[in-house]
């Protein structure tokens, strides 16, 4: 009878002995995987802060070229007629510079990145996500209301470009906002 309790707790331990092991494995794995996941949404903040710094000066540029432009009479009075400005002279390449991506984070979404991280890290990098998609949105909005057929028609001309010149103001606070963010979150993680 003795024997077949030591064998019983022999196997009772082993099995218990096989969980703990196997959690402790899964759990080793888990922080591998969300350290490289950490890193990758790192090295990709660091990427789109490049080019959003990149981009911030290229827009901050057509924005004061624009607003200089608004204290000439004779432009204000081209844009009264209905003549539009060549927009090329404030944005020689276009409004759509670059873009930034957001596959780690994607992934690290499909991953339930946020549970295995603190609640602090995990909304300074949503934030930052949040505020590259802001940036998204205001440039689309700035695309369709450059491509509005009353703007190309010159219609109000006078007006549409004021708020133009708004978004632009918008745009280039929204990338500044989104590099701090960045440059905040690279500080500290």
């Amino acid at each position: 009878m003795l024997r077949y309790i030591k064998d019983a707790s022999l196997i009772i331990f082993s099995v218990l002995l096989a969980f703990i092991l196997n959690e402790c494995r899964t759990e080793y794995k888990n922080q591998k995987d969300t350290e490289e996941t950490l890193q990758s949404i790192r090295d990709e903040i660091v990427s789109n802060k490049k080019v959003v710094e990149k981009i911030y000066a290229y827009h901050s540029k057509g924005f004061e070229m624009m607003k200089d432009s608004l204290k000439s009479d004779a432009f204000k009075n081209e844009l009264k007629k209905g003549n539009i400005p060549a927009l090329y002279v404030f944005l020689p390449d276009g409004i759509i510079q670059d873009h930034v991506s957001t596959i780690a984070y994607e992934i690290s979404t499909h991953k339930n990145l946020i549970t295995r991280t603190s609640i602090d890290q995990a909304m300074e990098i949503q934030r930052i996500y949040d505020q590259q998609n802001t940036i998204i949105n205001t440039i689309g909005y700035i695309v369709n209301h450059i491509s509005h057929e009353d703007f190309i028609a010159g219609k109000n001309l006078d007006n549409k470009f004021l708020v133009l010149v708004d978004q632009m103001n918008e745009l280039t606070g929204q990338e500044d906002v989104l590099i701090h963010f960045c440059d905040k979150y690279l500080e500290k993680y």
